[in-house]
Formats: C-alpha cells, sequence, structure tokens
C-alpha cells in the first residue's frame, strides 16, 4: 500500500510551515527579551547561534522529507516530528504556566504544534504496526531531548567562543579603563 495514502506528502509540508512560524515567535517574542549577553531568552544561545541552529534544522527537515518521499519512509519521518513538534508546544506551555510568565513559542506551541503533533500521531497509529511506531516515538523523544539541552546549555557546549551574533573583535578587546 502506498504510505502517501496514510498521510498526504502536503500534510508532511505543514511541519515545515509551521517550524518558521514556531521560530519567529521564539525568536521575535524571545529578542524582545534579550538578556544583556545577547542570548535569545529563555535560552543560553546567541541570537546568530539561535538563526544557525534553526536554519540547520528547517533545512535537514526539508532534506529529510525529500529523502523519505524518495525512500518511502514519509509515515516513519512524520511519526518522528510529530513527537517533537507535541512535546516542544507542551514543554512550552509548562514552561508559561509553571512561571506564570509567557515562554517564547507558547501560543504556537499550544496552539499549532500541539494539535498537529496529535492529529499526526493519532492518524498514523492505524496504520503501522506498534513495534514500528515506537522507533520514531523514541527518535523524536531524543531529538527533542537534545535540542533542549542544546538551547539550555549552549554556553557550555561551545564555552564563549561560538558568539555567532559578536564579531571577533568585540569578544577579543579588552575592557576599556
Amino acid at each position: 500500500m502506498n504510505q502517501l495514502s496514510h498521510i498526504s506528502h502536503y500534510w508532511f509540508l505543514l511541519f515545515p510551515a509551521t517550524y518558521l512560524i514556531h521560530v519567529l515567535e521564539e525568536y521575535f517574542g524571545g529578542s524582545s527579551g534579550k538578556v544583556s549577553s545577547n542570548k535569545v531568552a529563555g535560552t543560553n544561545v546567541s541570537v546568530g547561534q539561535f538563526v544557525l541552529f534553526n536554519g540547520i534544522g528547517i533545512g535537514l527537515m526539508l532534506i529529510g522529507f525529500v529523502i523519505a518521499r524518495t525512500d518511502g519512509f514519509l509515515n516513519w519521518l512524520s511519526v518522528m516530528l510529530g513527537t517533537v513538534v507535541l512535546v516542544n508546544g507542551l514543554s512550552h506551555t509548562y514552561a508559561t504556566l509553571s512561571r506564570r510568565k509567557y515562554n517564547p513559542g507558547f501560543i504556537s506551541g499550544i496552539l499549532v504544534w500541539a494539535p498537529l503533533g496529535i492529529f499526526t500521531l493519532y492518524r498514523l497509529s492505524y496504520f503501522m504496526p506498534a513495534k514500528r511506531f515506537i522507533a520514531p516515538v523514541l527518535v523524536g523523544l531524543a531529538v527533542q531531548v537534545t535540542v533542549s539541552l542544546i538551547s539550555r546549555n549552549g554556553d557550555v557546549l561551545w564555552g564563549a567562543g561560538l558568539t555567532l551574533g559578536t564579531s571577533i573583535d568585540e569578544s577579543q578587546s579588552a575592557p576599556k579603563a
């Protein structure tokens, strides 16, 4: 049976489209709350790193789509991404509610990503055997944990050396007396 009868490749394109919406909310919602070190609020990455990492993310998503369509694992990739967007949307919701303060990504997370993830997982759970369904769910959880660790620990992972939002001259200049 053709995988595209289970989930349309047009449906899959909702992932990169909503990713762009979500990243824009995180960027503009977070950049309005930049901390003094030029990091996006709620993260430990610079604005430049944020843009770079999310550019890589959307690029990988689009390359994955082309490969998955060609090699016939679009449903697998959709389950993995459905898990990522669901968990990400719920994590923004949890952060907003627990801190009683807006967390950039909350609006698109709860209104767009959580429903997209739920519907995708629900729909594909009927077309994939449980053993095949669980693997992309676990990979999606691993991806979300990795992204969260990078976001929260960017300064530890790369130190002050990888600050793409700062020029070399600015980062190496001695304090003026």
